[in-house]
Formats: C-alpha cells, structure tokens, sequence
C-alpha cells in the first residue's frame, strides 16, 4: 500500500493564515489520520484516498469482524495457536485497558489483524504484556504490509515485541535478534514420541519410573487431572511459581493483579479455540506437580509450571510432563510449546522448535538506530562465555538496580 506523505513540520508552517474554525477542522482531521508528535505534523492520505485499515477497541468487535479473523487463521493456519485467537485477545481485554484490533482489508476480505495494546507515548505493546509467549500481525503466507505506515495510520510511533511469530514474516527486517522456543510435537503420536525421547535419553525412562514409585509409596497412587478447575489447584500453583521466583530474586508478573485473574477465568472459558488448562498431578490425595497452559485447538503453550518443594526430590516436575503427554493424544494436542528459554528440562523434552523474534519498529530513525545497536550489543553478550556468572551475580544481589537485572535476563 502506497501512501503520500505532506511534510508541514518546517519553519514556514508558521506562516499559515487559517481562519480558526478551519485549523480546528485540520486539527480534527489531522488527529483522526493519526498525529506523530514526536517527529511533526504529517498528513498521510492513501492513493485511493481512503485507508483500508480499520481500528477497533476489542470490547467492540462486530460479530462480522470475529468471523473475518477467524476465516483469517483458517487461511494462515501456521498462526495455530490461542495468543492468536480473537478469544485470547477480547479476554485479556476485560482485564487490562487500551486493547485494540487493526484490521487490513483486501479483495478476498481482512487480509491483515494486528491487536495490540495501546502504551503511553504512543508504543504498540503486545496483548497479553509479559505472558504473551506469540506476538504479532495475523496475515495468510504471501500477503506483505508495510508496518511503519501501519504505525502511522494507528497514531503509533513505535512497536516493540520480544516473541514476534512468524520471525522470517513481514516484519523480519526490523528483528535485532531469533530466539527458539523448544516444542514437543506430537503429530505422529504419543508412542513415537515417547520411543523417540527414550532413544535420545537413556535414563530419563527410568527417571519417570522410580519418581512414580517414590511418590507412590509414600503418598499413594499417582493420577494426572488433564483439565482441572480447582480453584485451590490454581492458588498452589501461582504460590509455588511466586516462591520459585522470588527465592531467586528474579522479577515475574504472577503478583499482579489482572494476570491472576485472567489466568484464573481462562480456566472457565469453554471454547475450542482458546481455554486455560490446568494439568493437575496427585499422590495419593495431595497436588505433586501443576503445569498450567493456554490451548488451541491443536496447540497449548505451556506458561507455568511447578511443584511443591517439599517433594522435590522425586523429580515430579518432570513426571507431570510425562503424564500430561500421555493424555494429549485423547484431548487432540499436537503441539506443547513450552515457551522461550533454554531450561535443562525443556532441552530433554523437546524434538521441536518454534524461532521467535525480537526487535523494534520505531518511526523515529535515531531512536530506533541507537536502540537496536545497544541491543544487539546485549544479545552478544548474553551468547558469551560472560553471561553465565554475571547474570547470576545479577539475580542473588539484592541490591542489583531493576535496569541491571534486564542487561543480564532473557525473556
């Protein structure tokens, strides 16, 4: 999409001599084309003089627009997964303010969705904020966009993502650096995962075996609860999660208020393309391990798990997994993303991964320039043999300053 751009940022736009009631309809019209303040007064008009994008605020999305997304994802299906879904987005809506949909339209219909939340200073910010494990425009393979004048049509200056799917997309070029986030693919079935993962790991089979007997033993039989809607399960689990952190000093968002809660509906949310779901595991009558996931169709992505402390010596953590695989089959998971990181579990489960992107689309070239070389310098720091012993002086310190820990965390 092609778009003329009129520069009046100049000294000379002094000169104009509009009577009053007509700068205030310039004012009006400029505002409504979307106003970049940081970088002047631009009027952006379409070749066709009108824009095909339209923006909505996703408590207001028309039964028509749901349905053109999800005919959108049923031509993109690569975006399988529920961070993608117009549910995912309407529920984090209820709970955090500024959630917004654009929406590109073509010949064959809504050719681009792009939801976001709109941040101070004009900063695109991702639906979901820290527990948004995909991010991103919605779009079918082969359809571009240019998103620097998406940003200017939504009155936006800048997007920041740091789990951007698909990374080699539309916007690839304004990625600083790929991360992979392992994945457990179960397309040819449970058992020859399973025998696969047994081949690859002597004694993980074994791990499995003498942590159930243990539990066994001295709590009473094991049992996993796939999709639990136990609220005192949900409580024990972000307890666990809280404690896991915070006896490492690391930051997390499972204090916050409107996390808990969207985590919590999600469990209740009875759809098939989105539903939280809660992985319980017992011995006997008491909760071992909980892993907690969003969930598509065909997809779950894991975003928290744990275990209680105090049975940490019979690996249940890693039993929970086990046991949950076992049961994707029957619940018709093909995909369990455990997300961004490189977590001595995850290597061992996984045979799969997604690449993800991080980056920035910033209107403003200097900003943008100086942002990505301090990032890029960061990112090869953290690949150094450095990165290992300074990020954990980073998270023992209890002094360390918050912008410290950020230098040396991943997320």
């Amino acid at each position: 999409m092609v778009f003329w751009e009129i520069d009046i940022s100049g000294w000379w736009s002094l000169e104009f001599s509009l009577p009053s009631v007509s700068w205030r309809a310039f004012g009006s019209f400029q505002r409504l084309l979307g106003r970049i303040g940081e970088i002047g007064w631009n009027w952006f008009v379409p070749s066709d003089l009108f824009m095909p994008w339209t923006l909505t605020s996703a408590n207001q999305l028309s039964a028509a627009q749901l349905d053109a997304w999800r005919q959108l994802l049923v031509r993109a299906p690569h975006f399988e997964s529920p961070f993608f879904t117009p549910e995912y987005t309407q529920a984090v809506a209820k709970v955090v303010p500024h959630i917004e949909v654009a929406m590109l339209h073509g010949a064959a219909g809504v050719e681009v969705v792009f939801p976001f939340e709109r941040a101070a200073n004009g900063r695109a910010i991702a639906v979901g904020r820290d527990i948004a494990d995909y991010q991103g425009a919605i779009y079918a393979r082969g359809v571009d966009f240019d998103c620097e004048a998406m940003l200017k049509f939504l009155g936006l200056t800048q997007w920041r993502f740091d789990h951007l799917f698909p990374c080699d997309g539309a916007v690839a070029s304004k990625c600083w650096v790929n991360w992979a986030s392992p994945q457990i693919d179960l397309s040819n079935g449970v058992e020859d995962y399973l025998r696969e993962l047994y081949a690859r790991h002597k004694r993980i089979k074994r791990t499995f075996v003498q942590s159930e007997r243990g539990l066994q033993r001295d709590l009473g039989p094991v049992r996993m609860e796939f999709a639990s809607n136990c609220p005192h399960a949900f409580d024990l689990l972000l307890d666990w999660k809280c404690f896991q952190y915070e006896a490492s000093k690391r930051w997390h968002p499972f204090r916050q208020q409107w996390v808990r809660t969207f985590l919590a509906d999600a469990v209740h949310h009875d759809s098939l393309h989105f539903a939280g779901c809660l992985s319980v595991m017992y011995a006997g009558t008491t909760p071992v391990a909980i892993n907690y996931s969003l969930r598509s169709q065909r997809t779950m992505h894991v975003l928290i798990c744990a275990y209680d402390p105090q049975f940490a010596r019979y690996s249940p953590g890693l039993l929970c997994f086990s046991k949950m695989i076992e049961l994707c089959e029957t619940a018709g998971v093909e995909i369990i993303d455990l997300g961004k990181g490189v977590e001595f579990f995850k290597r061992r489960l996984m045979n799969s991964a997604a690449m993800l992107g991080e980056g920035h689309v910033d209107l403003i070239a200097p900003r943008a320039w100086v942002r990505q070389s301090l990032e890029q310098s960061r990112y090869r720091f953290l690949r150094s043999r450095l990165s290992n012993p300074m990020r954990q002086l980073a998270r023992s310190s209890a002094i360390a300053f918050p912008v410290i820990r950020r230098i040396f965390s991943m997320r």
